[in-house]
């Protein structure tokens, strides 16, 4: 196309183009990561719904939502509420500022999502929650891997 008499391409050499291309490709990349990272970590919401979570009852083990999970230390239960709380959190935060220019924000997030995230299987395992730690490990293996892919 012309536009007062001079195309695009006398305006922009090759190495421009293909540099415009490159951080084109970057922001696509970063901004799909940005919304996995916020919807997986958004998605702990249902751990407050779904029935993942074991609890002694009669000499039975049956399972039920975190809400309904009663019967436990309080510790563990504040403990519970942290992870699953801290995630949505911090899933709402990186869906809400993916356009935030912010260094220490652009830098951090998806390392602090990750190290939530392992942090919140670590803490299922040892408390012998063997769903919840599968759940959050599936989530945690996902983010790795795209991640490592960005790299």
């Amino acid at each position: 196309a012309k536009f007062f008499s001079v195309t695009v391409d006398q305006l922009l050499s090759g190495e421009e183009v293909l540099t415009i291309a490159e951080v084109d490709q970057k922001e696509k990349q970063t901004y799909f990561r940005d919304l996995i990272f916020g919807l997986l970590d958004c998605s702990m919401v249902l751990f407050f719904m779904l029935p993942i979570f074991g609890q002694q009852e009669e000499g039975m083990i049956q399972a039920v939502s975190l809400l309904s999970l009663i019967g436990i230390q309080c510790y563990l239960r504040i403990a519970y509420f942290t992870v699953v709380i801290g995630s949505v959190l911090l899933g709402i935060a990186t869906l809400a500022l993916q356009n935030c220019g912010c260094g220490i924000w652009v830098r951090s997030k998806g390392i602090l999502s990750v190290f939530w995230n392992g942090i919140g299987v670590f803490l299922f395992i040892l408390s012998q929650q063997p769903y919840a730690a599968v759940y959050l490990l599936t989530f945690l293996i996902i983010k790795v891997w795209i991640w490592l892919k960005k790299q």
